[in-house]
């Protein structure tokens, strides 16, 4: 079993080596990453500051850093990593040990099964190459990898638990659950809401259509995940009534039904970049390359799985069905009229993906039942001993054939997992200088200026996101980077470099006073949310920091505590004088979900002691 584990492992490693060069420049996957990961770069400021990094003021005005859903900043492994690493080397060993993950989690679903040894190897070599991975980091999807792997925990826990009556699976399923629901990303979490969970009740029933027990372990392991969630929900849940999704109702995004089989076998990248058979071209949302053999191998479980393993394999087909499904424009087009909210789901076609370690797994099966049916003559091979051994000429093809089965995959997931090196104009850089907090507008749709201006200390304004907040606007910038060649402004640009000018407005400041006689400048510094200033007002005003007021924030001048005024911004009175302000955010719901992550900790131990 160590030996496999560790085969899975070494694999891993090679189908990503790209990410075993940790040069400082180089970032992991597609241009979108630097966006998708801004929302990690909070836990630097964790040594520095601690409970700062509670707040995310590093784009369009600041926000609660944990009530986040394109990012994974309460994942374990993203926590882990960026700390050690940073966000650019700390993305590529997350990209490693997702692929690590989806292997060992194919092969734990094999072992859930009790296949032989070959089975299980193969399909967890397979799952590790698979489009379904691979592509995701087309365009730097590494949140959509890392749901997805996270995902392929949930299957051999609930097989174990629900098929095989392992009551201590109860716990593995539990925090397969945890995980996927901090993995990111969110398309993938109703995938496996709506497409893995549901269909498991199958496994429910005994052969006399009688309940078994085990859904009781079943309920414990939904209550472990709410429970471990907490630090997640209980955030979102107090600030939903602010966020708001862009949509789309002509769900371009959703493919026809009979159209989604066919990704499973295609590996031209010209086709998935392509709008064509109605599809966009997108190819980290559509692309789960796996190749014919293991699709015709888990089309022969219809033939080789026995009898007694049939209701696995049936709930194995109704997932696929149903992940296809809902992910198809037919059914887009058929729910929306019902729920209008579903347009906000405008991806929702990499929830294909979690197919594929069902159909691995019933390929597996397939092959493991073939092995055992199949009987052919021996090729003999001598021992030292003067003895020979034999093995089947059957088994010896078949070795052949699944071995030829990783080439395909492997050679269409290498195209996407590469590093790109991060070149920005250092003319640009440099003329960016400032002495306190600022807000910069970052180039539209450049996303290699994130973490780059992230790093510098600067706040980023008019950053585009898959969510914003309801009725709040974007605080000005003090530099203004453009690409727009029509871009006007009344201050003249500064710097300029190819298509790229910079702007700087002197007339803006990150926080000072407002007076009747105009505003007076304050030297402010904000990490997360710690955020101080210093004041020096001749006439008493109204001192405005431009960072989104939410619930959870509190001030103090001088020591004292102070109320904060109705704004959008933070905001207190300011007498004449010299003072200093002090702006915290202490938000009730983090310790609230601090709490039941806690308790499900406790749970988690109770149900593996009494088991």
């Amino acid at each position: 079993m160590i030996l496999e584990i560790i085969l899975i492992i070494i694999w891993a490693l090679f189908i990503g080596r790209s990410y075993l060069d940790f040069s400082p420049n180089t970032l992991p996957g597609g241009n979108e990453l630097p966006h998708l990961t801004q929302s990690h770069l909070i836990w630097r400021l964790l040594p520095i500051c601690g409970s700062c990094v509670l707040w995310n003021g590093q784009v369009n005005g600041g926000a609660p850093a944990f009530v986040e859903t394109s990012g994974a900043p309460l994942h374990p492994l993203v926590i882990l990593t960026t700390l050690i690493w940073g966000v650019f080397n700390g993305s590529k060993v997350i990209a490693l040990v997702s692929l690590m993950i989806a292997g060992l989690g194919q092969w734990g679903l094999a072992r859930a099964l009790k296949l032989g040894w070959l089975p299980r190897i193969w399909s967890a070599l397979l799952a590790v190459a698979g489009g379904h991975l691979a592509a995701k980091m087309e365009n730097g999807m590494l949140l959509g990898l890392l749901s997805t792997a996270s995902a392929s925990l949930i299957l051999p826990a609930l097989v174990n638990l629900l098929w095989n009556g392992n009551r201590r699976s109860a716990v593995w399923l539990g925090f397969a659950l945890a995980l996927t629901g901090l993995s990111g990303e969110g398309y993938i979490q109703i995938g496996t809401v709506i497409g893995i969970l549901p269909p498991a009740v199958l496994l429910l029933w005994d052969k006399n259509w009688k309940l078994k027990m085990a859904w009781r372990d079943l309920a414990l392991a939904f209550l472990l995940a709410f429970l471990l969630l907490g630090v997640f929900w209980a955030p979102l849940i107090h600030f939903s009534p602010n966020y708001v999704k862009d949509g789309d109702d002509t769900f371009s995004n959703y493919v026809p039904l009979a159209h989604i089989p066919l990704n499973l076998v295609l590996s031209d990248g010209d086709y998935y970049h392509m709008s064509i058979l109605g599809k966009d071209g997108l190819v980290y949302t559509h692309a789960i390359f796996i190749g014919w053999i293991p699709v015709l191998f888990a089309l022969a479980s219809l033939r080789f799985v026995p009898k007694k393993g049939r209701p696995v394999m049936v709930y194995f087909w109704v997932s696929i069905l149903l992940l296809f499904v809902i992910c198809s424009s037919e059914f887009a087009h058929l729910i929306y009229p019902i729920l209008p909210g579903f347009k906000n789901l405008r991806h929702l076609s990499p929830v294909t993906g979690l197919a594929v370690p069902y159909l691995l797994g019933l390929a597996a099966w397939s092959i493991d039942r073939i092995l055992k049916k199949v009987k052919t003559p021996a090729v003999l091979f001598p021992r030292s001993n003067g003895t020979y051994y034999g093995i089947p000429v059957f088994g010896l093809v078949l070795l052949l054939v699944l071995l030829y089965s990783l080439k395909p995959p492997y050679e269409f997931g290498r195209q996407w997992l590469n590093n790109w090196n991060l070149q920005l104009p250092p003319s640009l850089i440099e003329s960016l200088s400032v002495d306190s907090a600022a807000w910069v507008t970052p180039p539209d749709g450049e996303f290699q200026w994130i973490p780059v201006l992230l790093e510098k200390g600067f706040k980023l304004g008019q950053v585009w996101r898959p969510w914003f907040w309801k009725d709040r606007s974007f605080p000005p910038a003090l530099y203004t980077i453009t690409n727009d060649p029509n871009y006007s402004s009344d201050a003249a640009p500064i710097a300029s470099f190819a298509h790229l000018r910079t702007f700087y407005d002197p007339a803006i400041e990150y926080a000072a006073v407002q007076t009747e006689d105009g505003s007076i400048p304050c030297a402010a510094e904000a990490a997360g949310g710690w955020i101080d200033v210093v004041c020096q007002n001749a006439a008493a005003g109204k001192l405005l920091v431009y960072e989104n007021q939410w619930s959870g924030w509190k001030a103090w001048r001088d020591g004292q505590p102070q109320p904060l005024l109705d704004n959008q911004w933070l905001s207190v009175t300011a007498p004449a004088g010299k003072h200093h302000y002090s702006f915290r955010y202490q938000p009730w719901d983090v310790p609230l979900g601090l709490l039941f992550t806690l308790c499900g900790f406790g749970m988690a131990i109770w149900m593996l002691r009494r088991t």
